[in-house]
């Protein structure tokens, strides 16, 4: 867990919030981690849990800036829903900020349909995207 909180200290230029990972982690079943190396290093993760028996929610990824647009952040996208499939979830949701263009632009790549917005607590709209599978 700390080898993702380093790498997602450096994609979101902020501290992972580790108590909320935990808190997340304990609360929800088929949490799922996948994890890109180059050799030893941690370039890449996606976490993700289930929501219910057929929703599965992609919570957070990131790729260190060095290894983006070499298809990392593909490879473990395609990587997840493979896993999502193969254990019978339905749909796929997941929720990013406007400002993520490069996560946008994936996840409409890989088939994801923008199905509304909400506001975050921090005065942020959070854009909801959901791909049926």
């Amino acid at each position: 867990m700390q080898e993702v909180a380093a790498l997602y200290e450096v994609v979101f230029q902020q501290a992972m919030n580790l108590k909320k990972v935990e808190s997340v982690i304990a609360a929800h079943t088929n949490v799922q981690f996948h994890l890109a190396y180059d050799g030893s290093k941690l370039v890449g993760f996606k976490i993700g849990f289930a929501r219910d028996h057929e929703r599965f929610y992609s919570w957070s990824g990131g790729v260190l800036p060095e290894y983006q647009n070499l298809g990392v952040a593909s490879s473990l996208m395609q990587r997840q829903h493979d896993w999502c499939k193969a254990k019978g979830f339905k749909c796929i949701e997941t929720r990013t900020l406007n400002k993520f263009v490069d996560m946008l632009r994936l996840n409409l790549k890989f088939g994801f349909q923008i199905v509304g917005t909400i506001n975050s607590s921090d005065d942020k709209i959070k854009i909801i995207m959901e791909k049926k599978i």
